[in-house]
């Protein structure tokens, strides 16, 4: 019962923090990777009920890849080979069906993307194209659910919680849950504000994985949560990975503010990469992108 009135607590304060975005942070780049708007073109998706947009929750996302030379614009369209041939990175980020972006968030989740769209966009990795694609807690991973498995990626559609109810969700590399890559080199910890997690079939390279303080709830209405929801040990799995396919690369994550600057609840906190303990989330972001530059 104590554990049930945490849990509630802990939603009912999730479902009345509004989230807005931070659009006044900017993160201090010394030197940015390219010359100011001749790097690599980055589109943000807006034309799948996107929770997150250049022009809303991720706009100083987009000014920081802005400060690091990428020319950065939204995707407002239909997935096609001929649209996608004109970038170099697509950002999906918390893309949603029309059913559950009217306010419905119950199951059940239907794909975001048509079979049309996921065809264009598998083989437009393939030949060499690079993906950030991003869904957090349900029902935004069941809207890619069809998708990711294309590239051999499974979401999980629920939640993944910590059970130690730390106010922060810290991946470190003391406790092996932040990896230690090339991507984190120079970087002791990373945080993050509730996701969802993720295995992969294929040639990942895991960045965060979650240990054996995680669970995964499995709600049928997204943040109702009782006595009979389903619940598993997330130990193993992912909320953030690299993925190579075929010629082309995907940066996936199980969880969206960690990439974002957002101000949350009345006394607008700092959420995201704009909080006083995500001072490594940007360098870590910015080595991902640096990533895909790579040929």
């Amino acid at each position: 019962m104590k554990q049930l009135l945490i849990l509630f607590l802990f939603v009912t304060t999730h479902l009345v923090a509004q989230q807005i975005p931070d659009k006044d942070f900017r993160w201090t780049i010394s030197k940015s990777h390219t010359a100011l708007g001749k790097g690599a073109v980055v589109a943000i998706d807006k034309a799948h009920n996107n929770f997150h947009t250049l022009d809303g929750r991720f706009a100083a996302f987009g000014n920081l890849l802005r400060a690091d030379g990428y020319i950065v614009k939204d995707f407002d369209s239909e997935l096609t080979t001929q649209k996608l041939n004109n970038i170099n990175i697509l950002v999906i980020s918390n893309s949603l069906n029309i059913r559950n972006a009217n306010g419905d968030w119950s199951k059940p989740t239907p794909s975001a993307f048509t079979p049309g769209e996921i065809s264009a966009l598998n083989t437009w990795v393939k030949n060499g194209g690079s993906l950030l694609l991003i869904a957090d807690h349900m029902p935004m991973p069941g809207a890619v659910l069809e998708l990711a498995a294309t590239f051999g990626i499974t979401f999980e559609n629920g939640f993944a919680f910590d059970s130690c109810k730390r106010p922060i969700e810290y991946f470190t590399k003391a406790d092996k849950t932040l990896s230690n890559t090339v991507f984190t080199s120079k970087i002791d910890s990373v945080v993050n504000f509730t996701g969802s997690a993720f295995k992969v079939a294929g040639k990942v390279t895991p960045i965060i994985t979650l240990d054996q303080h995680y669970n995964i709830q499995y709600p049928d209405t997204a943040w109702k949560f009782n006595a009979t929801t389903k619940t598993v040990s997330a130990k193993g799995f992912l909320q953030l990975a690299t993925v190579k396919y075929g010629k082309g690369k995907i940066v996936v994550s199980a969880e969206a503010s960690m990439f974002s600057a957002q101000l949350a609840g009345k006394e607008k906190r700092p959420m995201g990469f704009n909080h006083p303990a995500a001072k490594y989330n940007c360098p870590l972001i910015l080595n991902l992108f640096h990533w895909f530059d790579k040929k």
